[in-house]
């Protein structure tokens, strides 16, 4: 479980978005040597720390239909099920969120029977237990664990990556052969306006009683999500896993049962 309990919960909105800004700043990123790291990564390097982030848009889109789920009807629940209809490509497969990211790795050179493997069997087994918390959890701390989470925290980083990964070499002499949809999305001024309508429609549904829950949800996430990304940097991790495919043993089985399918 990851610690939370050390810090001060908030009781009041203003005191959640004081906390929680702290952690939404694309400049705190760019200052991070793991992500600067990204403009001079030779290319296997690249492939492999964007096939990891490839399980945590694929999982993104299955917590998000359980978190609308669990919320009661509101401006939030609508707000994130319109969210969910862009994630699913809006009725086109070929459009789907982790179906454009797919097809930015192929552009590197990452084979379409590779896309399912080389996968961080601790990141696979980090993100099942937070579908596993989601699910558990009351709606507000869902909300702070997913919607928020991936939704404000997710952007204002991957704006950071974008920045240095349009300067690496590799990926300039490539740059017109690659598919930038994804990027084109979430690391822009589209990205910006959905965390700014998710601030909105959450404080709608806060209230006292329930704003601990919501940073609960919130430190647990932005705890989870840079756990994930320090495990995809992790040169140890990424020479263990490049020598195969993950063995099947490896990978957690899921709550429902199944093996690991990023179109859930």
């Amino acid at each position: 479980m990851l610690e939370t309990t050390h810090r001060k919960l908030p009781t009041t909105i203003s005191e959640f978005w004081r906390l929680a800004d702290a952690a939404r700043s694309t400049a705190k990123h760019l200052v991070d040597k793991n992500i600067q790291s990204l403009q001079h990564a030779s290319l296997d390097r690249l492939r492999y720390i964007l096939l990891q982030y490839r399980w945590f848009t694929s999982y993104y889109t299955g917590d998000l239909a359980i978190l609308i789920y669990k919320l009661p009807p509101s401006s939030l629940r609508s707000h994130l099920a319109e969210c969910l209809i862009e994630e699913l490509g809006m009725g086109d497969p070929s459009q789907t969120h982790p179906a454009m990211f797919d097809r930015f790795l192929m552009g590197l050179g990452v084979a379409p029977d590779d896309l399912e493997g080389n996968a961080d069997p601790n990141n696979l087994a980090l993100l099942e237990a937070f579908r596993h918390k989601l699910m558990l959890g009351d709606y507000m701390y869902g909300v702070g664990l997913r919607g928020m989470g991936a939704e404000c925290l997710c952007q204002v980083y991957l704006e950071a990556v974008h920045h240095y990964l349009i300067k690496n070499e590799e990926i300039v002499r490539r740059r017109e052969d690659l598919d930038w949809a994804y990027w084109d999305i979430h690391a822009s001024e589209a990205d910006q306006m959905h965390g700014e309508r998710t601030r909105e429609f959450i404080e709608r549904l806060a209230t006292p009683e329930n704003i601990p829950s919501l940073a609960v949800g919130y430190l647990e996430a932005e705890q989870m999500f840079m756990k994930f990304w320090d495990n995809a940097y992790d040169d140890l991790a990424a020479d263990r896993t490049r020598a195969g495919r993950v063995a099947a043993d490896l990978i957690p089985v899921p709550l429902d049962g199944r093996r690991y399918d990023p179109a859930r």
